[in-house]
């Protein structure tokens, strides 16, 4: 028995914006309407269109900070 209601199911469809996540959203979650996931764990493979959506912003921040260090 799970002591947080399931009241996201009726509002995930039209959900901008998800604060915490469960396993069972990756099933029925429509992932175009999404702008922004917050979640409080290290891990975010699991999530849709999340993994490696950050490489070309971490590559972008060493070669600026290479940049930066040689001045």
């Amino acid at each position: 028995m799970s002591s947080f209601p399931e009241i996201w199911k009726d509002h995930i469809t039209d959900a901008e914006v998800i604060a915490g996540w469960k396993a069972e959203m990756s099933v029925s979650i429509d992932v175009s309407d999404v702008k922004w996931i917050l979640t409080c764990s290290a891990g975010v493979n699991a999530f849709p269109l999340a993994n490696g959506v950050h490489a070309y912003l971490i590559s972008e921040t060493i070669f600026g900070l290479m940049l930066a260090l040689t001045k």
